[in-house]
Formats: C-alpha cells, sequence, structure tokens
C-alpha cells in the first residue's frame, strides 16, 4: 500500500516493528548455497503478478517451477498416492471409490435449492453435501489444512470461497460453474533466484518513507487526526492509519479507541505453525517428482504435509541433495507443536 501511495504521491509513513520487511515472507541462504523459505514457499502468478514483477525490474530475477510440480500427491491409505490433474481423470482413476465417482457424475445435474441456512453452511458440509464424505476426506480437507492451516468445518463457504456460492446459485453444479467459466486463467508457480523474500527487499528499496525497528506503542485520537507513538518514545500526527500486524498487537493498539473490535481481534484464532526443513541424499530419497504431499486428517499422519523444493524449483540445495519443508501444526494438528 505504501508503494502505491508514493506512487500517487499521496504522503504516508511506514512503519515497521521488526529490522525487517516482508513479515511472514521470510528467505535464507545458507552457506554452503542451500536456499531456505520461513515462510511461504512459492507465489500463485498471473498476467498482473507478472506486471508487477516487471514494474519492479524483478523479471531477470524470476525462476519458474519444474514442469513435475504440476504433479500432487496426497496419503491414502497410508501410501503415497498421486491425484489427477483433471476432474475427468478424476473420475476414471482408482483415487476415489466408485460410489464417490458416481455422486461426482451426479453433481452436474444437482438443482439449486434456496435456504437461509445455507449461508451459515461450513465449507465441510458444502462439499460433503455436493460431492459426500471421501471428497471431503481426501480432498478438502488436506487442501485447506495445507494451504490454509485450518479446518473446513471452521471456515464458511459463503466468506472463504464466495465463488462457489455463486456458481451454486447459478448452475445448481459447482462443476458446471467452473466449466462455465471460461476467464479462469491459469496461473505459474514462481519464486526467485534468493527466494520471495526478494519482493518485499525490493520494494523497500523503492519505499522512500520506511522506518524499522518502529514499533508503534499507542494511539490517540485528537479531534481530527490520530498522534502514534513508535519507536524511542517518537510521535507523528497522522490522518488515517492502515494496521498490518497480528490480531492480538492490533488489539492492545486499538483498545481504548475502538473496544468492541479490540474485543473481537483477540478472538480471532491463530494456530501455530511450524516449520521443518530436512536435507537428503537425492540416493536416498528416490523418485519424488512432484510439488509435495497433503496429508488427510484421517490417516493420521503428524504433519499437514511437505513440499518437496528440490523438485519445485533448482537450486534449492546441493545438486546431490534433495531438501523437504514440512508443515506441522495448524488448526487440525495444533496438538503436534507442544
Amino acid at each position: 500500500m505504501a508503494y502505491e501511495l508514493q506512487k500517487k504521491q499521496i504522503p504516508y509513513i511506514l512503519l515497521e516493528a521488526s529490522n525487517h520487511v516482508g513479515g511472514a515472507i521470510r528467505s535464507e541462504r545458507k552457506d554452503d548455497g542451500t536456499l531456505l523459505e520461513h515462510g511461504p514457499n512459492s507465489l500463485l502468478c498471473n498476467n498482473e503478478v507478472k506486471d508487477f514483477i516487471d514494474e519492479l525490474g524483478l523479471t531477470n530475477e524470476l525462476v519458474i517451477s519444474n514442469d513435475v510440480s504440476k504433479n500432487r500427491f496426497i496419503i491414502k491409505n497410508k501410501k503415497l498416492t498421486k491425484v489427477p490433474q483433471h476432474p475427468i481423470k478424476l473420475i476414471f482413476s482408482n483415487f476415489f471409490s466408485f460410489k464417490t465417482k458416481l455422486k461426482i457424475v451426479q453433481e452436474l445435474r444437482a438443482k439449486y435449492q434456496k435456504s437461509d441456512d445455507l449461508k451459515k453452511e461450513n465449507l465441510h458440509d458444502f462439499f460433503e453435501r455436493h460431492f459426500g464424505k471421501e471428497v471431503v476426506e481426501y480432498l478438502v480437507n488436506p487442501f485447506i489444512s495445507g494451504i490454509y492451516a485450518g479446518s473446513p468445518k471452521e471456515l464458511i463457504t459463503s466468506i472463504a470461497f464466495p465463488t462457489l456460492v455463486e456458481y451454486e446459485e447459478k448452475y445448481g453444479s459447482i462443476l458446471k460453474g467452473f466449466s462455465k467459466n471460461k476467464s479462469l486463467e491459469r496461473k505459474q508457480i514462481v519464486s526467485f533466484k534468493e527466494g520471495l523474500q526478494t519482493i518485499p527487499n525490493q520494494l523497500a528499496k523503492k519505499i522512500e518513507h520506511l522506518q524499522t525497528n518502529s514499533a508503534v506503542h499507542s494511539i490517540q485520537k485528537t479531534e481530527n487526526q490520530y498522534i502514534l507513538t513508535y519507536g524511542n518514545e517518537q510521535k507523528v500526527r497522522v490522518d488515517k492509519i492502515v494496521l498490518a500486524c497480528p490480531p492480538p498487537i492490533s488489539s492492545t493498539l486499538v483498545k481504548e479507541l475502538h473496544p468492541e473490535i479490540s474485543n473481537l481481534l483477540q478472538k480471532v484464532n491463530m494456530p501455530p505453525m511450524r516449520i521443518v526443513h530436512s536435507i537428503f541424499k537425492k540416493e536416498d530419497v528416490g523418485e519424488l517428482n512432484g510439488f509435495g504431499v497433503l496429508h488427510p486428517k484421517v490417516e493420521n499422519v503428524q504433519s499437514a504435509g511437505s513440499i518437496w523444493n528440490s523438485s519445485v524449483f533448482k537450486d534449492r540445495t546441493k545438486d546431490n541433495q534433495f531438501l523437504i519443508t514440512s508443515f506441522v501444526g495448524g488448526s487440525q494438528y495444533e496438538e503436534q507443536t507442544k
């Protein structure tokens, strides 16, 4: 936002509590050449994102994922199982039982039935109603756990995925909705030669009014402005404030100004997530050609899943090594982080 304000010549100040920019986006190049991502590992890139990367002058730093990253795996019946990439292939594969495949085919003829209760329907119930329990357990649950660190039972479909509700209302079938939407743009999986932190680092170079090590301690409201106290008791007057910090910190900062909002922020669930990097000899790993693997909760695996970094991008570690990043935690695996 600060970058856009600067382009429009709107006065601003960006206060960063830590000594680096990017928040959870952290990339580290070790002395032995290994590149570790301590936050997100990749970026889905469409034409808009490509234009932004070009605007920042980072096109030459861009790294496109290897073709094998299209392969996705799920643990099913304690075995590594490849997920068919296309819905048609999914139906004709052995990934699902005949009963589930029949329900998937029948979903194409589903009719929309209006109900006020559906507005509050969670993602688990929404997909089970459309496709059955097996789809929820082996596709929806690991996807939500691996991507959002959450549970489909905790996400309201109309809020988290409003497009799915729109498809159901318009076509009855969400599969039919996807097939009708010709505007869906295929996105590439990308990163940068020195990791995702390349983007915030480059933005920091362009932003003129950035101050790191400047945590905000308090916010006071005057008649027409706000007074921020930050850093070593420095103060600044501003017209508007955008908070981009964790809910507990935001809650403390707005407690005197907006008690109700502060209480709501305190209730935001933030399950912990631990990232574990593992490096193996390639000869010991075998053929791991894919983006990674997700672990359905029903399989009782100890983590949400892992990304096979060395398959996805080149130059993540030495040629004779294989880097894997595993994710332990989230709302369904919180006990594993203790």
